[in-house]
């Protein structure tokens, strides 16, 4: 009782600091956030995207295709909440809120003791990746917790009807976060082998349920999305033209049979792939995010504290000394396949991420994160081992340090966010919401020119003036496809959405212009 009391109290604070403000911090929903949330209120409205595609279990969006798992989350939001952007932020805050409380079970799951299971839950709580995700509409969020969920299901040591209960479930979980967000199918493939190999090789009546129920579901998400797959690999450092035109080039650095041996495309892509571990391994992408995206982390912050990368560099090499002391003495305890596993997976799951051309990447290395954060439980362990065996220091002393590091670590990291972001969100270009809507109620019945360069605005003034399924699809009209199969929005209701000021009609008066070095939306008229 203590416990579930515990675990309701750390939901509750975690829910409390990350729904704090959701309404005006961020300011404005991203390019990416809007798709999410116009489609859905189309399909709720109608029961068609902003393609007319009916149900889609695939978005096509602006061409980049978007999984459907978390649009119908907020259809279903949508129709007992109102169309305000801190709804459609909700369900990344809950799944943002209740991957702290899997934090824990996670922990359990893999037999480490409460006291450090409560430790995880805690540093999951405080990562700020974790925070910074869980205030944007991002569906990595929300099928990281979905995944997680699973993964604990499946480590778990329930046994009888419950342990097929528990597989069930995972199932469950696992389809429904490979239609939330790509990289849990990616990483499924991966999972399996973990699964045989815990339960026993041999004891076959263990593992076949789930190995069945997982491959059905890796053959239903992948043939359904195919399209989506095949949109996706253009990312990838095996379809992008200049990983390509480096390849020869890497290759005609050798010559005769060492050209075949070394300067093949084989020994390229895995150089490559190399440097992208090595990249998302290192403190300027963890600790700093030396330039990062501006939606992926807090400005002059990074994924991690840097008290966590720490002992999670020392957790991850102890773990691979016991693996080497395992291969050497031919012993494998439980323990240590567990360790082992967790290592393994720790390495599979930056695999979405470390293939694709802007790695390293935050978005498709949640689980990354998350299981980082588990191995400063390792680091930690090893660290007061050897405090204690080898010196003088109160055994406690660790623990204390480390508490105060990481309060203060976080304070600070929390202060920024809530006192300096709100003045270092120019990426998103805020206040077109509220130029838009000045713009519509002072000229009602003139056509407005929006100087968009990018190409989304159009889906930002769809949603924030709520433009109507029937104006939307009776006056939408889109560029041609770009090279990749991007598609941008020129003309949405009565208003013009142009690259360049010069690119208007002569009976357009009134512009939206986003002032670059002011920073800010302006008013232009002619």
């Amino acid at each position: 009782m203590k416990k579930s009391l515990v675990l309701i109290l750390l939901f509750i604070a975690s829910f409390l600091i990350r729904i704090y403000q959701i309404g005006q911090l961020p300011s404005i929903l991203n390019r990416d956030e809007t798709a999410l949330a116009y489609n859905a209120y189309l399909l709720k409205e109608t029961g068609h995207d902003e393609w007319g595609k009916s149900w889609p279990l695939s978005l096509e969006s602006f061409g980049d295709y978007k999984l459907s798992g978390y649009v119908y989350s907020l259809v279903g939001l949508f129709q007992v909440l109102p169309l305000k952007d801190w709804v459609v932020k909700l369900p990344s805050v809950l799944a943002g809120s209740a991957l702290v409380i899997l934090a824990f079970f996670f922990a359990k799951a893999v037999k480490f003791r409460k006291p450090w299971a409560w430790l995880f839950a805690i540093l999951i709580a405080t990562t700020p990746v974790f925070f910074f995700y869980s205030r944007i509409a991002f569906e990595a969020n929300l099928a990281l917790t979905l995944f997680v969920s699973a993964l604990v299901l499946l480590l778990s040591k329930a046994k009888g009807k419950k342990r097929l209960i528990f597989d069930l479930l995972a199932i469950i979980l696992v389809l429904f976060s490979a239609f939330t967000y790509n990289t849990p199918l990616l990483l499924l493939p991966f999972i399996l082998p973990i699964i045989i190999w815990l339960r026993g090789f041999k004891l076959w009546k263990k593992w076949l349920f789930p190995i069945v129920g997982l491959s059905i579901v890796i053959i239903i998400a992948g043939y359904q999305l195919m399209s989506l797959s095949a949109q996706k690999s253009g990312i990838t450092i095996f379809q992008d033209e200049t990983s390509w035109t480096n390849s020869v080039v890497f290759r005609q650095q050798f010559s005769g049979a060492w050209q075949t041996i070394l300067g093949n495309k084989y020994v390229y892509y895995s150089y490559l792939i190399s440097q992208n571990y090595l990249k998302s391994f290192s403190p300027a992408f963890l600790i700093n995010a030396n330039n990062g995206h501006p939606w992926h982390s807090l400005p002059d912050h990074g994924h991690l504290l840097g008290i966590v990368y720490f002992f999670g560099i020392i957790g991850i090499l102890s773990i691979i000394y016991e693996l080497l002391l395992a291969i050497k003495n031919c012993q494998f305890s439980n323990t240590v396949k567990v360790r082992i596993s967790l290592l393994y997976l720790l390495l599979i799951s930056l695999f979405p991420a470390v293939v694709t051309v802007d790695a390293p990447h935050a978005t498709r290395s949640l689980l990354f994160f998350f299981l980082f954060n588990f191995f400063t439980l390792f680091g930690l362990k090893k660290s007061y081992h050897f405090i204690r065996d080898h010196t003088q220091i109160k055994k406690n002393a660790l623990f204390i340090s480390f508490s105060l590091i990481l309060i203060i670590s976080s304070w600070r990291y929390f202060g920024d966010y809530f006192q300096n972001y709100p003045k270092q969100q120019q990426s998103l270009k805020p206040g077109f919401k509220q130029v838009i809507s000045q713009v519509n109620q002072q000229y009602p019945d003139k056509k407005i020119v929006v100087i968009d360069e990018e190409g989304y605005q159009y889906i930002l003034l769809a949603w924030y003036l709520k433009i109507t399924p029937e104006q939307f699809f009776g006056s939408t009209i889109r560029q041609l496809p770009d090279k990749i199969g991007f598609r941008y929005g020129e003309q949405v209701a009565r208003y013009h959405f142009i690259a360049d000021i010069d690119d208007r009609n002569q009976e357009e008066k009134i512009i939206i212009n986003w002032n670059k070095i002011e920073k800010k939306w302006e008013i232009l008229e002619f």
